[in-house]
């Protein structure tokens, strides 16, 4: 299994759609960032690279 990015794919509907209802009725014009949560879900193709080192 591959590490992955987990993203909130809902919340980005929901931003994308009101964003685009905002333009379309010229509530606004300027570029939006928008910051959303996301997670790093950690699988098989993660290793420990200290794992068997001494220090």
């Amino acid at each position: 299994m591959l590490t992955t990015v987990g993203m909130p794919i809902m919340e980005m509907g929901n931003m994308a759609v009101q964003t685009l209802i905002g333009r379309i009725q010229k509530q606004h014009k300027l570029p939006l960032k928008i910051d959303l949560p996301n997670r790093l879900i950690l699988r098989e193709s993660v290793s420990n690279l200290n794992a068997g080192m001494y220090i």
